[in-house]
């Protein structure tokens, strides 16, 4: 049975937002494309979080683990890997309804999600590299 990583251990060193990630996926669909994507992301993002403390309230480990690998997903898409991996640790723990390790890790993901979103914002405001 999978363990879940530690939500107590320090945190990464990567960036809140890779641009680097960005401006890949930028090369691949192109800057208008990434931009609307993002900004839809950056719409939907309060209720998937919301969601995903309601899950773990109502003690639904079934669909808190989906929910938190579908976010996770989008995270990792925009280059927010550290938060991407903080989602990783919920759906593992989910998993195996470890409330305790779920709770450690929502404790902190509402403030990471805030500084993702606002460099994610930042990064669409910004004119596209030369």
């Amino acid at each position: 049975m999978p363990t879940p990583t530690d939500p107590t251990a320090p945190a990464t060193t990567r960036p809140a937002l890779n641009p680097g990630q960005l401006e890949q996926l930028c090369g691949d669909l192109g800057r208008a494309a990434v931009s609307e994507m993002a900004g839809d992301f950056l719409n939907e993002m309060p209720d998937r979080l919301s969601e995903i403390h309601r899950l773990h309230a109502a003690a639904q480990w079934n669909d808190l683990k989906r929910a938190a690998h579908s976010l996770k997903g989008l995270f990792a898409l925009f280059g927010a890997v550290a938060l991407s991996d903080l989602l990783q640790t919920v759906e593992e723990a989910a998993g195996v309804e470890d409330a305790r390790t779920v709770g450690t890790v929502l404790a902190s993901l509402d403030a990471q999600a805030a500084l993702v979103a606002g460099r994610l914002r930042d990064w669409r405001q910004q004119p596209p590299p030369s």
